[in-house]
């Protein structure tokens, strides 16, 4: 059944028969046949007239058998000239069909199977030498598909090396395929040849058709190899800074690998004066070099620049200046950061697709300096935070309890010799007393802040546990965690971090006033909040005499760092019955993480 364009069947039947190409020309049966009868009647004619009007005689026999032979040789004679040129042109078609047709076959044949632009250019112009007969063939192509004016890449093939060739050529036509016009296809033959010896028209325009079709393909299948390859890349980056790499690892990756992206001999970030020092950088051989004017470079490959090439003693680089350089200022929210720049030392110079992929790597580069600029302005203030919380209790503990002792030491030097040595001795073993008590806050102190480096490395529990282990080693009071959620707790490490300070506060303030025997650190949660219990069995105190004082220092620290994460403290205490501090935060805990597993 036949069918129509649009899929239906047609009902118009089978299409007409087409008109049958006669083998033998008009011409050739002119020539052949008509010419010979047509002269032949034209001689009997005239005859026939002269016999009758009387003007033939017997000896004009002769001459009438001389032009019949003549005109029997003459249309011999025109008839093999006739018939040898009509052998020659058409020996010349089929030798300009098969030509064109070997060459088609052979560029067909050269490309089938390449994948790159690079090795379809290669093979076309090799097999346009070897089969179309030219001595040299070139293929230009456009950077921008369609624009005759923008960047080109150019491929050249000559037959036989050192053959020098006219400026322009004999064949340039466009290498098109639909609407797109992808580059241009120059030949050279040569010099006096016949026309009907080069690639006839109907097989040029097919050929350069199918190169520039094979080209197309390439080329997508070539884009998008390079945004499989550049969206790995992309990954790599954002996934180190989404999981707050420091900063030097992340700049080297970002740097390596825009240069192997972009097929760059070199790379580097550069950071301005404010910048570099607004951002903290790990020691080790991938630090960036700090230079005198404070910018920081991270480069890795061939320098980029005069500044950061290796100058040997006579002044001059080691390594080659580059030729072609790219680059793209890296930005934050508050202004430009630095730039980072690519360079190459020979070839061709960077396109815009180039220019766009350095454009999508400053960014990322601005988001990695933002959050590194974040985290260490927010370590800074860690560091002044705590620099602030140890001056403090060292001022209402230790400097307080230094400047008690000098003025009772200076108070019982001067008494001394007058006081009742039983009461001399009892002055200095309470001034012992004091300095004890002084030295075990000093202790607690240091087990705090020699512990803090060891938070990020274990969970919330294991390191209140150790905490709890040490304190009632030091202190001799029974300490224990009980955990009422049901499972392993979790918080931010923000909040852990505060959580342990607090408790760690409250059970200093057990040891120093509660005089218990037993704490216990109990922790609770819901769906929205989480909550540490610190209950000892002391002596307790009167909550509103102590809120009267400004809840001590010890209270008030702890308030102020339940406040930085939203949270409250709740003070229950009874005279006589201990005390219960109570801390609640809103954030509900959750099961840690396991290795490998997402959230």
């Amino acid at each position: 059944m036949i069918h129509s364009p649009s899929g239906e069947p047609s009902s118009d039947g089978p299409p007409p028969p087409q008109p049958r190409t006669p083998l033998v020309s008009r011409r050739l049966r002119l020539v052949g046949i008509v010419l010979p009868v047509a002269g032949a009647v034209i001689l009997e004619l005239a005859r026939y007239v002269l016999e009758s009007r009387g003007y033939w005689s017997p000896g004009l026999m002769e001459t009438w058998h001389v032009a019949m032979v003549m005109l029997v040789i003459g249309g011999i004679v025109v008839f093999a000239l006739f018939m040898f040129r009509l052998i020659d042109d058409s020996e010349r078609q089929i030798i300009s069909q098969n030509r064109d047709l070997t060459t088609a076959n052979a560029v067909a044949g050269a490309i089938q199977g390449q994948s790159t632009v690079s090795s379809i250019i290669d093979g076309t112009l090799d097999a346009i030498v070897r089969s179309a007969g030219a001595v040299q063939a070139r293929i230009r192509i456009f950077d921008t598909p369609g624009a005759a004016d923008s960047e080109t890449s150019t491929y050249t093939l000559v037959a036989t090396p050192g053959l020098e060739s006219s400026e322009h050529p004999s064949l340039d036509v466009p290498l098109t395929h639909g609407a797109v016009t992808v580059g241009r296809l120059a030949m050279w033959y040569p010099d006096g040849v016949d026309p009907t010896e080069r690639v006839g028209s109907s097989a040029l325009s097919s050929l350069t058709t199918q190169v520039a079709c094979a080209i197309q393909l390439a080329e997508a299948v070539a884009d998008l190899n390079r945004r499989k390859i550049e969206g790995h890349a992309l990954y790599d980056i954002l996934l180190r800074v989404s999981n707050q790499d420091p900063t030097t690892p992340v700049l080297d990756a970002v740097a390596r690998h825009a240069m192997v992206r972009l097929h760059a001999d070199g790379a580097a970030i550069t950071l301005n004066p404010e910048t570099a020092s607004s951002v903290r950088f790990e020691a080790g051989p991938e630090a960036p070099t700090l230079r005198p004017d404070g910018t920081a470079v991270m480069a890795c490959g061939t320098p980029v620049d005069a500044r950061s090439s290796n100058r040997g003693r006579n002044g001059r680089t080691k390594e080659p200046a580059p030729q072609h350089t790219a680059s793209k200022v890296v930005s934050g929210p508050a202004g430009p950061l630095g730039e980072i720049t690519v360079a190459r030392v020979a070839g061709s110079a960077f396109s815009e697709r180039d220019c766009g992929f350095l454009s999508t790597l400053a960014s990322l580069v601005g988001i990695a300096l933002t959050g590194a600029q974040m985290r260490e302005l927010s370590r800074q203030r860690a560091i002044l935070n705590e620099r602030t919380r140890i001056a403090r209790e060292m001022h209402d503990s230790l400097a307080q309890v230094l400047g008690a002792v000098h003025l009772r030491l200076r108070a019982l030097g001067a008494t001394y010799a007058s006081l009742p040595q039983d009461q001399v001795a009892e002055e200095i073993d309470s001034l012992a007393e004091v300095c004890a008590e002084s030295y075990r806050d000093v202790r607690e102190t240091i087990l705090g802040l020699r512990d803090s480096h060891q938070h990020a490395e274990r969970s919330l529990e294991d390191n209140l546990r150790a905490y709890l282990t040490k304190y009632s080693s030091q202190s001799g009071i029974a300490a224990t965690l009980i955990n009422e959620v049901g499972h392993e707790v979790s918080l931010s490490p923000r909040a852990e971090v505060h959580l342990i300070r607090v408790v760690q506060e409250a059970l200093t303030n057990v040891r120093k006033h509660a005089h218990a025997s037993s704490v216990t650190v109990s922790v609770n949660g819901t769906d929205t909040s989480t909550s540490f219990a610190i209950e000892d069995d002391g002596v307790g105190f009167d909550p509103v005499h102590t809120a009267s004082a400004q809840d001590g220092y010890g209270l008030f620290t702890m308030r102020d760092r339940a406040a930085l994460l939203g949270g409250t403290v709740d003070i229950d205490s009874v005279l006589g019955r201990g005390t219960r501090i109570m801390v609640t935060v809103p954030e509900r805990p959750f099961a840690p993480r396991a290795v490998g597993s997402t959230r």
